[in-house]
């Protein structure tokens, strides 16, 4: 009898509507999500000033270039007004 009953159970079948490459959203793909785009906004944010860096004019005037050359140890080109480096107008 035992036997009998355990031959007529019959257990359901489930039917899988859902492919298997389908991925539930849970939480964790939320946390990912957010690591992803404060991770790319932080890159933006490093960037920023770097690209401004790369593209500001820092030499104001044209003795900015000379003097920057001199400083390297280069020398000063033959045709210099020399009144730019004069001690007298320094020294006022």
């Amino acid at each position: 009898m035992f036997l009998s009953r355990l031959l007529r159970m019959e257990v359901p079948v489930p039917h899988f509507n859902k492919d298997r490459f389908f991925r539930r959203f849970n939480m964790m793909e939320m946390d990912r999500a957010r690591f992803y785009y404060w991770n790319l906004f932080s890159i933006a944010v490093t960037a920023l000033p770097i690209a401004y860096m790369f593209t500001a004019n820092y030499r104001f005037c044209e003795e900015s270039v000379m003097l920057s050359e001199r400083s390297q140890g280069g020398q000063l080109p033959a045709q210099v007004d020399k009144g730019l480096f004069n001690s007298e107008k320094l020294a006022r």
